[in-house]
């Protein structure tokens, strides 16, 4: 191989080199950005010593489906509010109940001005219904939560249910949290 050959292919190395090393910088950073400080909690869950949680914040799941309140929502709304953590509520979504009944539920469970922290729907499991309706669905609690709280819920969910909830009305206007 010729000195001309050799000196570009290790300049195409060397560029390949800082390519990669830049790409990993940007994974890196990606990763720390994608660190969330807080929690959701439910009955499935159990605090032991409140005064050593140490997150800047919590969502509690408030209710699921058109009658279930989750048993232990008020008890950590309280030491949440108590122990001055950024606290909020969520809906756990069944998509065999219309969305004006879900959210019925929801804001008999969660009054305005009960929680520091916006809304947020729980979308996740297996939706086994089709994408029409799921976007009226998801749409409609979205517009009933905008229309009584005046903001628009975080919407909680797989990143395996990106695709299929991307045509919901207003989509656009929540914020997101990804599950894995």
């Amino acid at each position: 191989m010729n000195d001309f050959l050799k000196k570009k292919l290790l300049w195409i190395i060397s560029i390949l080199l800082v390519f990669m090393a830049i790409w990993g910088l940007l994974q890196l950073d990606l990763q720390q950005k994608r660190t969330v400080d807080g929690i959701d909690l439910s009955h499935h869950n159990t605090v032991i010593d409140w005064d050593k949680v140490n997150v800047k914040f919590i969502y509690a799941k408030a209710t699921e489906g058109k009658s279930h309140k989750d048993s232990k929502y008020n008890s950590y709304r309280k030491n949440a509010t108590k122990r001055g953590i950024p606290f909020g509520a969520y809906h756990f979504l069944s998509t065999n109940v219309s969305a004006k009944k879900q959210f019925q539920n929801f804001k008999n469970t969660v009054p305005k001005g009960s929680t520091t922290l916006i809304p947020m729907l729980d979308i996740e499991g297996k939706l086994s219904i089709s994408n029409d309706n799921l976007h009226a669905l998801v749409g409609g609690w979205i517009k009933e939560c905008h229309d009584y709280y005046g903001v628009y819920p975080l919407l909680y969910f797989s990143p395996s249910h990106y695709k299929r909830l991307m045509g919901t009305p207003n989509f656009w206007k929540c914020q997101i949290w990804f599950g894995r």
